[in-house]
């Protein structure tokens, strides 16, 4: 298993979870107590760090000499931009359910926008990890002796 492939389990176990938890707790605290700047601090730094999470994978293991060919770039190329389309149709998905969802009288709560927010990261890093664990295939393919 190279470095791509680890870091892809990483971001499919623990840092998509991770940050589903922590982006959608403020957003419940908001909708509990109110808005309050903590609670709404609180979201904007969680959005940050969790759309800019996938960096973070970059700098684990720099002591090891990881190897990026063509094939890697390639792989990476093709995950993220499979994940981009992913995340375009579930923007749009999320919009038209929120539309069919509020009758003419009513409106849609402001507490769905950041939750298709945060939804929308968690899926963008889910597919990404998800296409690169299937581009690289089962078994031994792309392991470093």
């Amino acid at each position: 298993m190279n470095a791509w492939q680890k870091n892809a389990w990483i971001s499919l176990l623990f840092i998509a979870p991770l940050w589903l938890v922590f982006g959608q707790l403020p957003i419940l605290l908001v909708y509990l107590e109110g808005p309050k700047f903590l609670h709404l601090f609180a979201f904007a730094c969680s959005t940050i760090v969790g759309g800019l999470m996938w960096l973070f994978l970059f700098f684990i293991n720099k002591r090891k000499t990881t190897v990026f060919d063509e094939r890697d770039q390639f792989i990476f190329i093709r995950a993220t931009l499979v994940s981009y389309v992913v995340l375009w149709l579930y923007f749009i998905a999320a919009c038209i359910y929120a539309w069919l969802r509020a009758d003419p009288e009513r409106s849609v709560s402001v507490n769905m926008m950041p939750m298709v927010i945060v939804g929308g990261i968690a899926v963008f890093l889910i597919v990404q990890s998800i296409a690169t664990l299937v581009q690289y295939g089962r078994g031994g393919k792309g392991e470093q002796l």
